[in-house]
């Protein structure tokens, strides 16, 4: 099932743009790169604490144990077992939408 985001507009550059979505933990994050659109789960892999978008390091960054991930969702220390989730994404009539499952 295809879910809808937000306007591609807002997704400018390879910043992460942090969109709501109630099913996937409360947000999804979604960035451009020069292969296309990302969307990554703000869900820690560790324990589902919600990550948040550190801008001035460019880092995820988990509060509840002190995870880091880089702008690729990649472990960059802590306790996470493994890389924050990526999704599906597409973007259809201007706007993002992410595969759930």
């Amino acid at each position: 099932e295809w879910v809808d985001l937000g306007p591609v507009r807002l997704v400018t550059d390879d910043e992460p743009v942090a969109f709501p979505e109630p099913l996937l933990n409360g947000v999804v994050f979604v960035r451009r790169t020069n292969e296309g659109l990302v969307a990554t789960s703000a869900a820690c892999p560790h324990l589902g604490c919600r990550v948040g978008w550190d801008s001035p390091r460019s880092r995820f960054v988990c509060p509840c144990h002190d995870g880091i991930f880089d702008r690729n969702g990649d472990v960059v220390s802590g306790p996470p077992p493994g890389p924050l989730r990526r999704l599906a994404v597409r973007e259809n009539a201007g706007v993002i939408q992410v595969r759930l499952g």
